[in-house]
């Protein structure tokens, strides 16, 4: 049975009812246009992103897909935001390549952790690792402070857990304030936001 190929028309027309599997075709850096099989959909802002588990050349990959007039801006917040988290030397799911959509839109292949979980997940499934979970998300909190950098939309649900170690998702809400480490206030502040 082939998959229905799907184009970014199609995705914004479908609004909440985007249905898994289907075909999306991807300019890809470097190698021309190929075909990205879209297994999962974990998350859907209708008719501006679909986070999704997909696959490339057989390959499983998490990707981010930016659909509307905004798409180039906001993939290339998420680049950006991602280079902060690295530059904070914060473990982050690769980026593995940035690609172009038939009609517009842009797709980030990541790479796929099968065996993650969100630490909002992992609270809810074992209460008794709180202060382990809040203590790795206030090391990694530190370390992007260290070099002048937030996370605008900090909660656990934009914390992984992977093989044992914590990683920061969602590079669109991540701003790079100043070169050094943030001051007193802001750091308070962004500690606030995350209790809150």
């Amino acid at each position: 049975m082939s998959l229905e190929l799907m184009d970014t028309d199609c995705l914004i027309s479908a609004g909440r009812n985007v249905n898994t599997p289907f075909r999306l075709q991807v300019r890809k850096p470097d190698r021309g246009m190929a075909e990205i099989e879209f297994v999962r959909v974990l998350r859907l802002l209708p008719t501006k992103r679909i986070v999704a588990l997909a696959r490339d050349e057989g390959q499983p990959i998490l990707v981010k897909t930016f659909l509307g007039r905004h798409a180039t801006r906001n993939a290339k917040r998420e680049i950006q935001g991602i280079g902060h988290i690295v530059d904070a030397n914060v473990r982050t799911p690769r980026l593995m390549w940035e690609g172009s959509l038939r009609g517009g839109g842009r797709l980030l292949a990541f790479e796929f952790l099968p065996d993650a979980v969100s630490l909002f997940e992992q609270l809810e499934r074992c209460e008794s690792e709180r202060f382990e979970v809040l203590s790795g998300v206030m090391e990694i909190m530190a370390k992007l402070h260290d070099h002048g950098v937030v996370q605008k939309d900090i909660h656990l649900a934009n914390f992984l857990l992977s093989d044992g170690q914590v990683h920061t998702i969602d590079g669109g809400d991540i701003q790079r304030k100043n070169s050094r480490a943030l001051a007193e206030g802001p750091s308070i502040a962004n500690l606030a936001l995350f209790f809150a």
